[in-house]
């Protein structure tokens, strides 16, 4: 997993922030859906907040302002349609590459290895990179036990080759690994 951070010119880039590092490609072969935010800014006054690092110094600001109201409003009614976009998007993308990803409800154990959690906060969705139940990368550059956000998780998203027979060979090899190390060595 190489990290990944979000382009700073868009809005709701975290997925393809999390693809991008997980598969270790660059951004900028991953798509970005437009979420529209850009449309809403120009009917709206601007955020509360002049750059991220203002953001990060007292994201409580967010909310007490005028600006979220309204953005709430705003992104109940247009997250619907850019969720099926997405969902569309991403799945060919991923189609193309040979690989598919299951989409789980969240687990009461750890899944091992390398996967997204599609996260949400109020009306806010989010995705952070995990590994073996733990949370490895926020692409918002925060650190990975930051308590900055009680981001809660919804969904878990596993990327995978989509040809079974990938996987046969990749858990056959992970079989042999473990059955080699119980081999007594003379």
């Amino acid at each position: 997993m190489k990290p990944v951070l979000v382009d700073p010119r868009y809005w709701g880039d975290c997925f393809r922030a999390c693809v991008a590092s997980m598969l270790e490609v660059p951004v900028e072969e991953c798509p970005h859906i437009p979420s529209g935010i850009e449309e809403f800014h120009k009917t709206c006054m601007a955020p509360p907040f002049a750059s991220l690092e203002e953001y990060k110094r007292n994201p409580d600001k967010l909310f007490e302002s005028e600006w979220w109201n309204d953005f709430c409003a705003w992104w109940t009614v247009t997250k619907p349609k850019w969720v099926k976009e997405f969902e569309k998007t991403w799945s060919d993308w991923f189609e193309e590459r040979g690989l598919v990803c299951h989409t789980l409800a969240p687990l009461n154990v750890p899944i091992r290895g390398y996967y997204i959690a599609g996260c949400e906060w109020g009306p806010l969705s989010h995705a952070l990179v995990m590994c073996d139940g733990r949370v490895v990368h926020d692409p918002n550059g925060y650190a990975p036990d930051a308590p900055e956000h009680p981001w809660r998780i919804v969904s878990l998203h596993v990327i995978a080759p989509r040809d079974p027979s990938v996987l046969t060979l990749i858990l056959n090899l992970r079989l042999l690994r473990l059955s080699l190390r119980e081999v007594p060595r003379n």
